[in-house]
């Protein structure tokens, strides 16, 4: 398992299964969640790009590409975190953990994948309630300014 961050275009959900296949250095992504996918044959294909073409730092391509290369057709990947660009680019960074096999990957969604939605959840729903925390108060300062106005 290796933890990469890996800037696309494209909006991918939490837990989005990604894959890359050796022969042509492909990346593929999936609409599904990777805890929501019972074999790899039930899943969708959108193609992302080459390896090479994905905004990755040197040690990270060097990472991936040294993965595909160690006995396998294809690697896996799931999104774990999603992070704001620096560059402004109209790129979003994610976290993408990466597997060797299959059956690594099923492991991954049935144990710590679940407990990381878990943590992901609250960490949502607790961010939700400090935004409608502070746009009481702003409605509230608005209010007692207007009351003041009179």
């Amino acid at each position: 398992m290796k933890k990469v961050t890996v800037s696309v275009a494209e909006d991918l959900g939490y837990g989005t299964l990604l894959w890359i296949y050796a022969n042509n250095h492909k990346v593929y992504h999936s609409n599904k969640r990777v805890d929501r996918v019972e074999s790899f044959d039930d899943i969708d294909s959108n193609f992302l790009g080459k390896v090479e073409e994905l905004d990755l730092n040197k040690a990270d391509k060097k990472t991936i590409l040294n993965l595909i290369l160690e006995k396998t057709d294809r690697i896996f990947g799931v999104c774990v975190n999603k992070k704001k660009n620096d560059k402004n680019n109209r790129t979003n960074d994610y976290s993408v953990v990466f597997f060797q096999s299959w059956e690594q990957v099923k492991t991954f969604a049935e144990t710590t994948f679940q407990e990381l939605a878990q943590t992901e959840v609250q960490r949502k729903k607790e961010a939700k309630e400090k935004w409608l925390e502070r746009g009481r108060l702003f409605s509230q300062k608005k209010n007692s300014n207007k009351e003041r106005v009179k």
